[in-house]
């Protein structure tokens, strides 16, 4: 399953991210506010995206006080069904957008829909609670643990991402997020 262009454009900055770059070491702390939605889900139920934030409304307190988006994406890009457990963000297929099954990005500072800056995990883990398989349904039961997001560029032909040199980085705080899952 290939995915589609309109999460790239939406990204404007979408990212994948070498395992051999480093991250500062010293990020900036973020917590998470905002409304929460379902916003995709792929024929067959191969790909789901909810998000926070809304495009043009929700300051999240990245980078100044234009709106922000959290993107939380979830892509069977083999065919497999889409899971539900404990998956590492920052190693294997989850350490760069293109192949990664379990993916954040965060969308800085959105002017006009175009992201000033984006981000994308670098370490950390996400759960999704067994009772709620993303794209399954309009919730989606989400933990998230020791997670940092690194500031990313995006070859818009190809979804290859690189980190930005000194870039920005974030670390989330607190740990257990969307416990009760998203709202439609």
């Amino acid at each position: 399953m290939c995915k589609p262009a309109s999460t790239l454009i939406l990204a404007a900055a979408i990212f994948l991210l070498p395992t051999e770059h480093a991250v500062s070491a010293v990020c900036k702390k973020a917590v998470l506010d905002g409304p929460r939605t379902l916003e995709t889900v792929c024929d067959g139920g191969a790909c789901a995206v909810y998000q926070v934030g809304a495009a043009g409304v929700t300051n999240l307190g990245f980078g100044g006080t234009d709106p922000d988006i959290i993107s939380f994406e979830f892509w069977s890009l083999d065919d497999t069904p889409l899971d539900t457990g404990t998956f590492d963000l920052g190693s294997g297929d989850n350490a760069n957008y293109i192949s990664c099954r379990e993916c954040i990005l965060v969308f800085q500072d959105m002017q006009n829909d175009v992201a000033q800056k984006t981000f994308f995990q670098t370490a950390g883990s996400i759960t999704i609670d067994g009772n709620t398989v993303p794209g399954a349904g309009p919730d989606v039961g989400l933990t998230w643990s020791n997670v940092t997001l690194a500031e990313v560029t995006l070859n818009p032909d190809t979804a290859e991402s690189t980190l930005v040199s000194d870039g920005d980085c974030y670390t989330i705080v607190p740990d257990p997020v969307f416990v009760n899952g998203f709202e439609t």
